[in-house]
């Protein structure tokens, strides 16, 4: 059993998979929208979030990274019926894992053995590799932050010529 955050803005979506995931024994709480989920993961502990990946106030991998300032460990889910399905989802997945840090993606219309199939495999990772990849993720997301203090920087000091 595990503590899961559902976040999707389609109501329907959002209680079918909270659905599931009840009736496979684990404790869910969920959200519609960013807002509510940031709150609810500053207030509870979660293993696992699943994620909307397309979302009115900000994608499901920005909300997922603000999430992991709160929980760095967790795990991660995103669905989407807006990526093309002729693309495989286990090369999204890689893509998403490398590239934007998610940890599978799975296509909607969601069926729900695929979901819990998904869980029941992030849950059972082996916590030390999971740590050496929190300490690679969080080297990463440092690298890109400095990218971006070098390209202010600059951009400052272009400023600061430009009003001589």
């Amino acid at each position: 059993m595990a503590n899961i955050l559902v976040v999707d803005d389609e109501p329907d979506v959002l209680e079918a998979l909270a659905r599931a995931l009840r009736i496979a024994g684990h404790n869910v709480s969920t959200a519609p929208d960013a807002t509510q989920a940031l709150a609810l993961s500053a207030e509870h502990s979660f293993d696992v979030v699943v994620l909307d990946y397309l979302m009115p106030s900000m994608t499901g991998i920005e909300l997922l990274n603000r999430i992991r300032t709160y929980h760095p460990t967790i795990r991660s889910v995103i669905v989407s019926g807006k990526i093309d399905t002729q693309v495989n989802e286990e090369s999204i997945t890689t893509e998403l894992r490398d590239r934007i840090e998610a940890d599978i993606y799975l296509h909607k219309p969601l069926e729900n053995p695929k979901l819990l199939q998904a869980i029941s495999e992030l849950l059972a990772r082996n916590e030390t590799s999971e740590w050496a990849s929190i300490a690679e993720r969080n080297l990463h997301a440092k690298k890109k932050q400095a990218d971006v203090r070098a390209a202010e920087s600059a951009l400052d000091k272009l400023r600061i010529d430009k009003d001589r």
